[in-house]
């Protein structure tokens, strides 16, 4: 009976974690609950989190994933040697389900705690909503201006930073300059007004590039790691990225927006040309599907330091697609999708129009 007994609290462990889950969902189309969840508890705890691990040098969220990996990992291989060892059909079912109850358990709170630490997020008031930000459309006219100033700005940036004796961006101080990249947007924008840590740089970047990915928030730890891997030119600018996610901005085109923007207004050399060169290539990107003509008289007043920045950017990027790049691209897109970001991957070029109006 005693035995019996702990298998029953074991199957049902996950039950208050599914509870959680349900919640999320049935409360999910009520922004005013969000808003208020967002305010009572994401932002507090993420903060608390944020302050916590910015103490440490390394990347907690490395750390978990790995030790999570291995883990894993060593139970699965233990279910299998367990399971050979059982000679009846009904106990080896028996032994099957317990274990497999607490794959089910762990995955359900760990997804419970993602759905309120930070999807939350992404059901509540956007940044626009909250700062009063107005988004519009924009004209081709509109577009090909504001492309061309920042054009100008990162031409003229490209040789004030660091270069190696391949002539590309080689600065090596902008991480511990991230402190107070903000200030000027947080006076700007008072919804900002929070705190932020230091970003992290995971020595396992190669991995996140495989996977497509510049940088993470990973809301467990509340910190922001950065794929020190990919080319530098751009770090920067993904500093500013993972650190408005920080802010509490979950949408990823105002996070492109906010990063950039941080990054003009910092006054950092090294930041105000990652920052130009990232909406520079945004863009670019939005010019070129309207007017491939118009985006070619911009791309060559490039100088040969923004165009090889650029192309190494494109040649690193290239060289990194496969499979596990394939795959994580379309996981992610359904996640965004599923997230109130209706258009995907899509999502992140969608700052073109507040990069528009607001530098117009």
């Amino acid at each position: 009976m005693k035995k019996d007994g702990k298998v029953k609290k074991i199957s049902f462990a996950w039950l208050p974690g599914a509870v959680l889950v349900a919640a999320f969902f049935a409360l999910r189309g009520s922004k005013s609950f969000m808003d208020a969840a967002e305010r009572i508890f994401c932002q507090p705890v993420r903060g608390i989190l944020s302050r916590l691990t910015d103490a440490l040098s390394f990347s907690l969220m490395e750390i978990l994933l790995a030790v999570g990996v291995i883990w894993l990992f060593g139970f699965i291989i233990r279910t299998l040697i367990l399971l050979l060892r059982r000679k009846t059909r009904g106990v080896k079912i028996k032994f099957f389900l317990r274990r497999l109850s607490v794959l089910i358990t762990v995955a359900v709170y760990i997804w419970a705690a993602f759905l309120w630490l930070w999807s939350v997020s992404c059901f509540s008031s956007t940044f626009c909503e909250k700062s009063g930000f107005e988004r519009r459309d924009v004209s081709v006219e509109e577009l090909y201006g504001v492309t061309v100033m920042f054009a100008e700005n990162a031409n003229r940036l490209s040789g004030q930073v660091q270069r190696d004796e391949k002539g590309l961006f080689a600065q090596e101080d902008f991480f511990a300059e991230s402190e107070g990249l903000y200030s000027a947007l947080q006076q700007e924008f008072p919804v900002l007004d929070r705190f932020y840590g230091s970003p992290k740089a995971p020595r396992a970047s190669y991995i996140m590039s495989l996977a497509g990915y510049t940088g993470m928030y990973f809301p467990y730890t509340g910190e922001s790691n950065i794929n020190v891997h990919a080319p530098k030119a751009l770090q920067p600018a993904v500093i500013g990225h993972e650190l408005a996610h920080q802010l509490g901005v979950a949408m990823e085109d105002e996070c492109n927006f906010l990063g950039i923007a941080a990054c003009l207004s910092s006054g950092k050399t090294s930041y105000e040309y990652s920052g130009y060169l990232y909406g520079l290539i945004h863009l670019s990107n939005a010019l070129y599907s309207v007017s491939p003509e118009l985006y070619y008289g911009i791309a060559a007043t490039f100088t040969p330091e923004l165009a090889a920045d650029w192309n190494e950017n494109s040649r690193y990027w290239q060289e990194m697609e496969g499979p596990i790049d394939e795959a994580v691209e379309k996981v992610y897109d359904a996640y965004l999708k599923g997230s109130a970001q209706e258009e995907g991957l899509r999502s992140y070029g969608l700052c073109v129009d507040m990069l528009v109006a607001y530098y117009g």
